[in-house]
């Protein structure tokens, strides 16, 4: 049962941390240096963790890295969040599922079979459709912007948002890839797997600063306001990313990143119900979309 309920606390913490920015006066890659700033203060309760990390140059360096990939794809998706509502936004972003199944097949080998391959290709097609019927849904007068653009910088979140753990993942299995520069590096640098906090510290340190120094032209634009909303996104992403690892490590990728990757629901309440950014006639539209997406998620997770 704990696993259910790290999952659905995963779910609110993933549903939620996007709201901030729509309360902000500094939007875009600007509002980014915020949530720089509040990632920066939440990985402070770790900081026992970063020092222990710190030991480890192999595994520090690539938690970094994939901080890094995480932070430039929280830019796109802050600056398609100017030109989409919420509920576009969340869809498309979670096409990333998809860029994991993929890194995981062609760039670490993962073994599949005829009905994995068939739970891959159904998959890709529900989660395109459910993306294709949300992203042409019409809006109110002058709530969202230029769609291409909007739809094309979600895409570019989803892309960096599929492949931010693969540094991470190479480092798991870098005995079974037999990269030569990999293996080379850790001869020099022996190294066991990390507890996931550990690693959670480091992805937060490089997702921090990347996002600060993208963002900083906004720290002129805002004041302890932004800082507060910033760190409030920051908190409700850490919650969501520390429950996630839990339910999948309880219940495996299966079963908990269906649940998670529900959050698309929730988003798409928050833009009817609170931002009302979408005229009511499109919520048959968006909630199909939404549940082919949700349902191209779990066949993914089976491939």
């Amino acid at each position: 049962m704990n696993g259910y309920l790290d999952a659905l606390l995963g779910f609110i913490g993933f549903g939620c941390y996007q709201i901030p920015l729509r309360f902000s006066k500094v939007k875009g890659l600007g509002f980014l240096s915020f949530i720089g700033i509040g990632i920066l203060l939440v990985d402070i309760i770790f900081i026992r963790q970063f020092l222990e990390l710190w030991k480890d140059p192999v595994w520090f360096w690539g938690s970094i890295f994939s901080g890094m990939l995480w932070a430039l794809g929280q830019g796109f998706a802050n600056l398609s969040l100017e030109e989409l509502s919420l509920a576009k936004g969340s869809v498309l972003f979670n096409l990333n599922t998809l860029g994991n199944i993929l890194v995981g097949v062609f760039l670490f080998g993962e073994v599949t079979g005829f009905s994995k391959d068939l739970f891959l290709i159904l998959g890709t097609g529900l989660l395109l459709a459910g993306a294709i019927i949300v992203s042409v849904s019409e809006a109110d007068n002058h709530k969202e912007g230029n769609l291409k653009v909007g739809v094309l910088l979600a895409l570019l979140a989803a892309i960096f948002w599929g492949i931010y753990f693969a540094p991470i993942k190479a480092l798991q299995i870098s005995s079974q890839l037999k990269w030569p520069w990999l293996l080379k590096w850790e001869a020099l640098n022996p190294t066991s797997n990390p507890s996931t906090l550990l690693v959670l510290s480091g992805l937060m340190m490089g997702a921090g600063i990347t996002a600060f120094f993208f963002g900083i032209h906004g720290l002129l634009k805002g004041g302890y306001r932004e800082v507060g909303l910033g760190a409030g996104s920051a908190i409700l992403w850490a919650f969501g990313m520390i429950f996630s690892l839990k339910a999948i490590d309880i219940l495996g990728l299966a079963k908990a990143i269906p649940i998670i990757n529900s959050n698309v629901l929730l988003y798409a309440a928050w833009s009817f119900f609170v931002f009302k950014e979408l005229p009511k006639s499109q919520i048959k539209r968006v909630v199909l979309g939404s549940i082919l997406v949700i349902g191209g998620i779990l066949l993914l997770s089976l491939s």
